[in-house]
């Protein structure tokens, strides 16, 4: 059985773009995945939830966190991801969301 976990972006009322993606794996795979994802929020500098515009922005988890930091976090949470080598998705829709906005 497949899982998967999806997020969007773009679907502020001023976004121009709207992008849904996410990563598939094995519903097997999750569990270990979610192990070390957590272990990897919790190193120093330690976050509660990751979101890649707060981590170049330097907002939300990551305020007060210099970027070089940043930066090494962003390449530790990557790591989890490619050595459990889930399978990515993505939709977009270039004209705003489905086109209503």
């Amino acid at each position: 059985m497949l899982q998967g976990y999806f997020d969007d972006s773009g679907s502020e009322p001023n976004s121009q773009i709207f992008v849904l993606a996410g990563y598939i794996h094995p519903a097997s795979g999750w569990a270990e995945f979610s192990d070390e994802w957590s272990a990897a929020l919790k190193q120093r500098p330690k976050i509660k939830t990751f979101k890649m515009s707060h981590a170049f922005s330097g907002r939300g988890e990551f305020s007060g966190i210099d970027l070089e930091f940043r930066k090494g976090k962003v390449r530790d949470l990557l790591s989890v991801i490619q050595k459990h080598n889930p399978d990515g998705t993505a939709a977009s829709d270039l004209e705003g969301v489905f086109g209503f906005l």
